[in-house]
């Protein structure tokens, strides 16, 4: 029994491992889907983590890793372009150039909020308010000419029309605007739908990503919310996904319905459908980084009792 639990954690076992793992491998991309992984085993697991409990600790699991990540961007002085490559810049902005995008009911939304209200009406104020204080002045220089006819005209009198024409153009204005500003909005939204594929607003979502591609990574950082912010936000879609029905019949239609179409078919001809055909995966990082953990497992007491099991179920010779 010694000997069996020494040659299952020796070097000659680590040996063993490094050569078997390429054909294992290979072997298994023969098998169909479903002999390695059943649907009902794979729904079985889902349906363990959907307790609270379990749900919550992934939760802060991811909470973690979001943390860590945020503390590595802030001290990043590369831009997205120089970390990931003008390839995926440019990938990112034939993704932004898609027809349709955004979607007509966001841009409806975006010119519906009381913030646009706030701006559109603060435009139209300010621009029909400058083009005002012509119309006073224009009054002024008019006005002598149109009434010397028919009376002298004296430049005080001029002047005090021109005050008054002024002191009501004010209210008038506001009015306007107060009228003005939803139509605005409305032929605003109007026009960015209608205009949502021209040339111009395709370059403009190209030169957008642009933008986000050339900025430093830290500003990035900023916008991933600090720890406390996260667990609430996660914790909350935790609880969500485990108490919803909707999305555990969702979850159960979805793997049904994948199995249904590939659960019979090798391993290997999914990787080919998916264009990983043919690629290997680098057995020997694998080997590295997998024999510790098997090793240090058959170590363990439970496991050294399991293999003493065996010895002693070896029928007698």
């Amino acid at each position: 029994m010694e000997w069996l639990q020494q040659r299952l954690t020796d070097e000659r076992a680590e040996d063993d491992w490094r050569r078997l793992l390429p054909e294992l491998y290979r072997e298994g991309l023969s098998r169909p889907l479903r002999a390695w992984i059943h649907e009902d085993a794979l729904l079985g697991m889902v349906e363990a983590h959907r307790e609270e409990a379990v749900a919550l600790a992934w939760a802060r699991a991811l909470m973690v890793v979001l943390e860590e990540l945020r503390v590595d961007l802030e001290a990043t002085a590369e831009t997205p372009e120089a970390l990931f490559g003008p390839e995926a810049v440019h990938a990112a902005q034939a993704l932004a150039a898609r027809p349709g995008l955004p979607p007509e009911a966001w841009i409806r939304h975006l010119f519906a909020q009381p913030a646009a209200d706030m701006l559109i009406a603060d435009t139209l104020y300010r621009s029909v308010r400058d083009f005002s204080t012509a119309i006073p002045r224009l009054v002024q220089t008019m006005l002598p000419g149109f009434l010397g006819r028919f009376a002298r005209v004296g430049g005080s009198a001029v002047g005090a029309v021109a005050e008054e024409v002024e002191k009501r153009l004010e209210p008038e204005i506001k009015r306007f605007v107060d009228r003005g500003s939803q139509k605005a909005l409305e032929r605003a939204a109007d026009f960015a739908v209608k205009q949502i594929d021209s040339d111009q607003a395709v370059a403009a979502r190209r030169s957008f990503v642009e933008f986000l591609a050339r900025q430093p990574v830290v500003e990035t950082a900023r916008i991933l919310p600090p720890r406390e912010e996260s667990e609430a936000l996660l914790g909350a879609v935790a609880r969500r996904w485990v108490h919803t029905e909707t999305l555990r019949d969702g979850t159960e239609r979805a793997v049904r319905r994948w199995f249904a179409l590939h659960g019979d078919r090798p391993v290997q001809v999914l990787l080919e459908a998916h264009g990983l055909g043919g690629l290997e995966p680098p057995f020997e990082a694998w080997a590295e980084l997998s024999w510790p953990i098997i090793r240090g497992l058959l170590k363990l007491p439970a496991a050294q009792a399991w293999i003493a099991e065996l010895d002693s179920d070896k029928p007698e010779s």
